[in-house]
């Protein structure tokens, strides 16, 4: 054994080995991650303070990618944290306007009315997800 042989080692036993490991497998690719894609992990979880779950979560906004990679995460990433949003919690809990918003250009525009923001509200209170409500609307 070398000593960079026992260096990868070491590495490998890191958090941020692991995390970003479990990213590239979310993303399918079955190797090692390397050094530039550790530091983006650890940026994530350190600076950025993202769990790993709402990482792995936010991993759902490269399915439109042909080449889903980490330079792309951590452009969704670098806008999840400029809202504000880092947990899976708040990931998934869009602001009742936003909602609504969504919803109404689903359904093909409208304004923002006051009656329009409480159904929205209550179909939230319902249980429905802004996904859920943004979908239906549109087979509309």
């Amino acid at each position: 054994t070398t000593l960079p042989d026992a260096e990868d080692f070491l590495r490998a036993q890191t958090p941020s080995y692991e995390g970003a490991q479990a990213v590239l497998r979310h993303l399918g690719q079955r190797r090692a991650p390397t050094v530039d894609e550790e530091k983006l992990f650890i940026k994530w979880t350190g600076d950025w303070h993202f769990t790993t779950d709402a990482i792995l979560h936010c991993c759902e906004a490269l399915t439109a990618s042909g080449n889903p990679n980490f330079k792309y995460l951590d452009a969704v990433l670098a806008e999840r944290h400029k809202e504000g949003r880092h947990t899976v919690h708040e990931l998934k809990s869009a602001t009742l306007q936003d909602t609504a918003k969504q919803v109404l250009a689903a359904l093909g525009g409208g304004g923002l009315t006051k009656p329009r923001m409480e159904a929205v509200k209550a179909m939230l209170d319902m249980g429905f997800d802004a996904e859920t409500l943004t979908y239906i609307a549109g087979l509309c």
